[in-house]
Order: C-alpha cells, then structure tokens, then sequence
C-alpha cells in the first residue's frame, strides 16, 4: 500500500487540476456567450454532438393530432390502422421492416 502522504499528494493534484480545469472552461464559455450569438452556439454544439456520437440504428417518429388549427390526416390514418394491431394501453410501439419484407412488423 502507497504511503498516505502519496496518496494525499495525488488527491491535492488532482483536486487542483479538476477545479483549473472546471474555472477554464468556465471563462471559455463566458467568453463564448459575449462572442458568438446564442443560435450559433446552439447550432455548433448539435453539429459537434453529432459529429462525436455513433450512428444510431433507431429513430422516433412522431405524429402531432392536429396541423395547427387542422386536423393531421396522417394521424388519423395511423390511429385507425393501429387500433386493430395494438392495445389501446400501449405508450410506446416499435415498428421494424427488414429491406426483403413488404410489410412492416409490430411485435
């Protein structure tokens, strides 16, 4: 076992740099926020987010009940169709279709 005064000696060290880089990081975005405008910014982050995650193999679709003050024919459409394959209890469904199948599955 390292002698306790190591240990304490890595901890400081430690400690030190999390809280220089926590206060640099910080400025950066103080500085940030004077320079760059608010859209920018938002728009930057979501290319960078995109640009460092992996490509997911899932995506959410969502259908809204009404086109502003109309009704979404798709909505219905899809409400009608699905109230004879699933539970009306039902929050979530996944839907799958391998390129070879002409119909789609719900499981």
């Amino acid at each position: 076992m390292p002698p306790t005064a190591s240990v304490l000696s890595t901890y400081t060290t430690f400690t030190a740099s999390a809280m220089l880089v926590r206060s640099v990081v910080s400025e950066v975005q103080a500085i940030t926020s004077q320079l760059i405008p608010k859209q920018l910014q938002t728009m930057l982050v979501s290319k960078l987010g995109s640009l460092c995650s992996s490509p997911s193999s899932q995506m959410t679709l969502l259908i809204d009940e009404y086109d502003g003050y109309s009704i979404n024919e798709l909505y219905e459409a899809s409400e009608i169709y699905l109230q004879t394959k699933i539970a009306t209890s039902m929050e979530r469904l996944k839907v799958s279709k391998a390129p070879r199948d002409k119909n789609i599955s719900i499981p």
